[in-house]
This record gives C-alpha cells, structure tokens and sequence, in this order.
C-alpha cells in the first residue's frame, strides 16, 4: 500500500472514543489509509477472570494463572474492538488491531512511532483546565509527547 495514510486511533469503551472514531470516518475517511486500532490496558484490576482461589492476592499467582488474566483481557479488548472492526470492514477501510498494557499516554505514542502513523486521532472528553490538571488527560499528554499530528475531537457540546 504505497503512499497509505495509517491513522491511529485509540479504543476504549467511553463514547468520546466512538465519537473521534466516527467523526474521522465521516469526515476524512477516504480511499489509500489504513485506520490501526488501539486499546491499552492501563492495569488488569478490570479484566473479569477467574481463579480457583480468590483468596490469593497478586504476587501469589502462579505462572498460568497470569497467563489466564492476560488472554482475559486480550479477550475483553477483543470484544470491544469488534465493533470497530465491523464499521471498518462495512466502510472497506483496511485495519488491523493492537491491545498493549501500560500507561495509555505511553503506549499510544510508542504504538504510534512503532507503526510510523501518519496522525493520531483522539477522542478530547471536554475537560476544563483545572480537571485537566487534576485529574490528568490522555489526550493532553499524547498532544505533548507525540512525533506525529494528534486531531483531537471534541466533544458534541463543542461543535
């Protein structure tokens, strides 16, 4: 795919996501791009698992037992990548999918130098400074720590 577009788009399962998701498509998707979508699990306190023993904490799990955590969780993200898979296939847009675990800011720049992506495009939850700085943002340090053009969508409030 010669001179192929590929446009990093990060997935969870809020709607600011699906939002960036569909704005982009309605927007800029067009013919020669190739949309790589990419959801990172920050820890896996989330992944619904399942232990013979939920007595055990965490540095009391064997070897298989984290394998099972691990393939939950590729589980889980499969499962709501689909969605997002499907859209692509309907539209006829080439993708592929990456799960990563780690801090989401992180692994979407690293996902983004390591795929060479020419944009990021982030869903933007509308927070205000304060809350930005509190809280923290994905999106604020993607924009801050990426090589490549981030388009931020905001939300619909905004537009």
């Amino acid at each position: 795919m010669a001179n192929t577009k590929r446009i990093l788009v990060p997935i969870d399962e809020k709607e600011h996501c699906v939002r960036a998701f569909d704005w982009y498509v309605d927007n800029y998707g067009q013919e020669k791009q190739e949309i790589i979508l990419l959801h990172v699990y920050s820890s896996l306190d989330h992944v619904k698992q399942y232990s013979k023993d939920d007595s055990q904490d965490a540095s009391e799990l064997q070897v298989d037992e984290m394998k099972n955590i691990l393939r939950a969780a590729n589980a889980q993200a499969s499962g709501m990548l689909e969605g997002f898979e499907q859209k692509c296939k309907h539209l006829q847009i080439p993708f592929k999918t990456r799960i990563e675990l780690g801090s989401p800011g992180d692994a979407i720049c690293k996902v983004a130098k390591d795929e060479n992506v020419t944009c990021i495009v982030l869903g933007n939850r509308g927070l205000g400074a304060f809350r930005r700085t509190i809280l923290g943002s994905v999106s604020d340090h993607v924009v801050h720590h990426s090589r490549v053009p981030v388009l931020l969508v905001p939300p619909k409030t905004h537009f």
